[in-house]
C-alpha cells in the first residue's frame, strides 16, 4: 500500500500491535490529527496536525473543500458525526465560531442530524443506566469538593453486562457537578493496572498529569493506562491538582 492514513491520534502505541503490522505494508504512515504533540513518548514521522481545530472533521472538512470535492450525504453525515462527536455537542469548540459555520453547511445535506445526536449520546439500557447511577454513588470528593474521583471495578462492569467501552460516560457526567473543576475515573483492568480518563472545566489543564503517566490527549480531556497501587496513584493525582488549584 503506498499510503495509510491515521486519524485523531498521533500516538502509536494507541492502536497497537495493528500499528507495527501496517508498518510491514505500507510505503507511507501520516497522522492527521487534532491532539497536541507529546513531551515524552514517540513522535509521528509523518503527520498533520492542527491543534486549533476543535475536531479532526473540522482539519478533513478543509482538505475536502481545497481538493474542491462537492459535499454530498455520505460526506457531510461522516464530517458532521466527526464534530459532533469529538466536541460532546458543541460544549468543547476552542471558543471558535467554526465547528458551528461548518454545520451550518453541513446540515442541509443531512436527511436527520437527531439520529447521529442519539447513535452518539442516547441509546443507552436500562443496565448501563443503573451502571452509571451506582458508579456516580461511589464519587470521593477533594479539595473542598472541586475534585471528584471515582473507582470502577472490573467486576461491576461485568455484572451489569457491559463492555469497558461503556464506562467512557461517567466521567463526563462527573464534570457536569457546579462545584467539581476535574474529575477523574480509574478504570480496573487487573488489580495493579488502572484505566484513568480526566476531564476538566477551562482552569485546569489536565494534560500534563496523563502524561506523567505515559498518556496523552487534549489540555482538558486526557487519560493512560497506569500500573500500580490505586491508592498511591489516587493521591498523587489529587496532590497535584491541588497545587494547580492554589
Amino acid at each position: 500500500t503506498d499510503l495509510c492514513l491515521i486519524f485523531d491520534t498521533n500516538d502509536e502505541r494507541l492502536i497497537e500491535p495493528l500499528f507495527s503490522d501496517i508498518q510491514n505494508y505500507t510505503k507511507n504512515i501520516v497522522f492527521i490529527d487534532h491532539h497536541p504533540l507529546l513531551k515524552s513518548g514517540p513522535l509521528p514521522k509523518q503527520a498533520f496536525i492542527d491543534t486549533t481545530a476543535a475536531s479532526t472533521g473540522e482539519i478533513i472538512y478543509n482538505v475536502i473543500k481545497n481538493l474542491d470535492i462537492p459535499l454530498d450525504v455520505n460526506i457531510a453525515e461522516s464530517l458532521y458525526l466527526s464534530i459532533v462527536f469529538d466536541t460532546q455537542l458543541f460544549r468543547y469548540i476552542r471558543r471558535s465560531p467554526i465547528s458551528h459555520q461548518i454545520a451550518i453547511e453541513l446540515l442541509p445535506f443531512i436527511p436527520s442530524p437527531e439520529s447521529i445526536h442519539r447513535n452518539l449520546f442516547g441509546g443507552q439500557t436500562p443496565s448501563k443506566i443503573s451502571f452509571i447511577a451506582k458508579a456516580l454513588a461511589k464519587i470521593t470528593y477533594f479539595a473542598d469538593n472541586k475534585i471528584a474521583i471515582v473507582l470502577i471495578h472490573k467486576k461491576e462492569i461485568q455484572e451489569f453486562g457491559l463492555t469497558a467501552e461503556d464506562t467512557r460516560d461517567v466521567v463526563d457526567k462527573i464534570l457536569d457537578i457546579d462545584c467539581v473543576e476535574v474529575a477523574v475515573s480509574f478504570r480496573e483492568d487487573t488489580s495493579t493496572r488502572y484505566n484513568i480518563s480526566v476531564r476538566s472545566k477551562l482552569l485546569l489543564d489536565v494534560l500534563e498529569v496523563s502524561e506523567l503517566f505515559g498518556g496523552g490527549g487534549h489540555h482538558h480531556a486526557s487519560g493512560a493506562m497506569i500500573e500500580g497501587e490505586f491508592l498511591k496513584i489516587r493521591d498523587q493525582i489529587i496532590e497535584y491538582f491541588k497545587k494547580k488549584l492554589e
